[in-house]
Formats: C-alpha cells, sequence, structure tokens
C-alpha cells in the first residue's frame, strides 16, 4: 500500500491510499483531507501483514518524528521535482486510459484553501 502525504494547513494532510499490482495503480481509499489521528486511525483497520509505504516531500523529516505506528510501514521522503513528476504520470496515465476522477473530489489535492465553492450554473 502506497500512501502518498502532502501537509495543507494546521494538522491537515492531503492523503490517498493505493495499491500497486504490477504495473498498475488502483486508489484504495477516498481522497483525505485529515489530521493524522485519523489517517492512522484508517491505516490501523488495514488487514495485517500489509506494508504501507508513506510518500512524503523532504521537508516532512522533522513533524514525521512525531508519528508513532504500530503496523508494518516506511516513509520514502521526495524532493519537490520528484513529487511533481508522480503526480504528473499519474495524472497522464488517467488521461489516457479515459478514467479520470470527478474533478470535485480532486479539489482539495490542488488548493489549501478550507473553504471551496463550485462554479457554474
Amino acid at each position: 500500500i502506497i500512501c502518498p502525504l502532502l501537509q495543507a494547513y494546521g494538522d491537515k494532510f492531503y492523503a490517498a491510499l493505493y495499491k500497486k499490482d504490477e504495473r498498475k495503480v488502483y486508489r484504495k481509499s477516498k481522497y483525505l483531507f485529515s489530521a493524522w489521528k485519523e489517517i492512522e486511525e484508517r491505516i490501523r483497520k488495514r488487514p495485517p501483514g500489509q506494508k504501507i509505504t508513506f510518500l512524503m516531500p523532504e521537508e516532512y523529516k522533522n513533524p514525521i518524528n512525531k508519528i508513532k505506528l504500530t503496523d508494518n510501514y516506511s516513509f520514502f521522503f521526495l524532493e519537490d521535482t520528484a513529487h511533481l513528476k508522480t503526480l504528473l504520470k499519474v495524472g497522464a496515465e488517467k488521461i489516457e486510459s479515459k478514467k479520470t476522477d470527478d474533478i470535485f473530489t480532486l479539489v482539495p489535492l490542488y488548493i489549501s484553501s478550507p473553504v471551496t465553492k463550485k462554479r457554474g450554473k
């Protein structure tokens, strides 16, 4: 299981749980906008023995020392450029496969404002 984490604001993180099978990546959870404790609760509900790898920007190394988990986990710290390339690659694959998510469920991944309004109609 892979879990990219991105600090939003305050104690909130943007996150999602993904599973990789061979060459495909599947999202296993909704997009999360939660405090670490809520994310940790979701992780603890996963079946025992599943390894979870957190993908995080380099600057998160210090806050990570506060995170305590009992399950099998690891952290992989990315430079900003690698993180952006990964997001772009996943986005390109979704567009090419014509399997895109509802844009309004993705809004928290692109903004940091606590209030989001739908535009249009």
